[in-house]
């Protein structure tokens, strides 16, 4: 049992015990024995070892496949959280930091990122290293300077948290000075070349960036126009979040307005908006109105709720059995909807709903799937959750690919636990003439009828 204070117990052990203790358990783990050295090393050894860890990297040239991609990241984050236990110089620690940044390249190209692993440890550990020097360096116009020259060298796309966490770092005037010289950069690049057009929305995105973080919402918008000036219904969305975080509900309003009212793709994030405007400005009937509209779309808890919080809390039994009646007469099934009558407890009314749309079941989804049929389990609703696990069942088996039977037979144990709980199967086959069917449909599906035998 870990003790309410392990720290305290382990203080109290006395430095004999814990010395011997991490010196037995640095003989058997790599990691112990690397953090045995970082201790006993003096801050010009460290320093040494990480200049040389650096050089390493650089160098290294064996190529390191996807499957080695995450160790090979861990390496590195380790590597980062050396540094910071060790170099409390904050100009140090930054220029090992740095130094990091500019062979990201060489890193990257060493190995197989396909998961991303690697390109995360810049985008997060570093960058938050970086930030967390960067705050106690008194020469802004320094940290100005990198950040400008890391971010336009930057090859794979993994330096742009720099400019991202710009604020936590540079005041206010060295911010809008950096973003009016990525602005000038990207007046002042060819854009009749496809590289100088990317080149210059590369600098206009850190602009965006900087306003952002500004709430200068002018600065964005005219960032955002330059480098989309053919407005999509996400860029007015963008220059609207941004407006409405600048506390201008009026402007931002202006921009939701923008975009066309049938637009489905961005339909959701404008409505969601349009709730902060309208709460905002106080206009309680269009509050209403939007959230009503986004309940009706997609019924579930988060709607209902953020409707009911603009209706009033009185009106939610009225809400939820005119929104179960409305589901159940509408002729198409939902998964959703089906989620919906199940977590407002409408439980007999999401047997119905379901019983009734067998056909448009589909045992594929089984992320969808298996919760439901242990919701319906869990709430005795045995013929509901059977019907499911049938679906789940007979996907599979379907399928036919053995590496996935053992699922199907976990599925066929179930289906033969619940069947003498069922006292009405309504029409549905009884378990027995359930399970000769697939015995015979599935006949030649050896493979799993031997996993299922061996399971009995």
């Amino acid at each position: 049992m870990t003790p309410v204070n392990p720290r305290e117990q382990l203080i109290g052990l006395g430095a004999e015990k814990l010395a011997d203790a991490l010196l037995d358990l640095s003989t058997r783990s790599d990691q112990a024995r690397k953090l045995v050295e970082r201790l006993l090393s003096s801050p010009e050894d460290s320093l040494r070892y990480f200049k040389a860890k650096l050089a390493g990297l650089k160098r290294r040239e064996r190529f390191v496949g996807k499957g080695e991609a995450r160790s090979y990241a861990q390496e590195l984050a380790d590597f980062l959280a050396d540094i910071q236990a060790v170099i409390e110089d904050p100009k140090t620690g930054l220029e090992l930091v740095v130094a990091l940044f500019e062979i990201d390249s060489k890193i990257l190209e060493s190995c197989d990122d396909s998961y991303g692993f690697m390109g995360e440890i810049f985008r997060f550990d570093a960058t938050e290293l970086f930030t967390h020097y960067a705050r106690d360096i008194a020469n802004k116009s320094y940290l100005s300077d990198l950040v400008f020259k890391l971010y336009q060298e930057d090859e794979y796309g993994v330096r742009e948290k720099l400019v991202d966490q710009a604020s936590q770092f540079l005041p206010e005037e060295t911010l809008r000075s950096l973003a009016q010289r990525f602005w000038e950069n990207a007046e002042n690049i060819d854009k009749t070349t496809t590289d100088g057009q990317y080149t210059a929305r590369h600098s206009l995105f850190a602009v965006e960036s900087l306003a952002r973080q500004l709430q200068d919402a002018p600065l964005f918008e005219k960032a955002a126009l330059a480098i989309w000036p053919d407005l999509s219904p996400a860029t007015c969305l963008n220059i609207a979040e941004v407006y409405l975080e600048a506390q201008d509900p009026g402007k931002a309003l202006h921009w939701v307005k923008q975009i066309p009212q049938k637009t489905i793709l961005e339909e959701y994030r404008r409505d969601k908006l349009l709730l902060d405007v309208y709460r905002k400005i106080n206009d309680q009937e269009k509050l209403a109105e939007v959230a009503w509209k986004m309940f009706r779309q997609h019924k579930d808890i988060d709607t209902l709720e953020e409707l009911l919080s603009i209706i009033g809390e009185h009106q939610r039994e009225k809400v939820i059995a005119e929104a179960s009646q409305e589901i159940l007469v509408t002729p198409s099934f939902s998964y959703s909807d089906l989620s919906f009558l199940l977590d407002t407890n409408q439980i007999d009314l999401a047997q119905k709903y379901l019983l009734e749309n067998v056909t448009a079941l589909n045992g594929d989804l089984y992320n969808l799937m298996l919760p439901l049929a242990q919701r319906f389990e869990k709430e005795n609703r045995l013929l509901a959750a059977t019907v499911i696990y049938r679906e789940l069942l007979e996907s599979i088996l379907s399928r036919a690919q053995s590496k996935y039977y053992h699922h199907g037979v976990r599925y066929l144990k179930k289906l033969e636990e619940l069947a003498p709980q069922v006292s009405d199967w309504q029409g549905f086959p009884p378990h027995e003439l359930y399970y000769q069917k697939i015995a015979e449909t599935h006949a030649r599906k050896k493979s799993f009828w031997l996993k299922y035998e061996k399971g009995k």
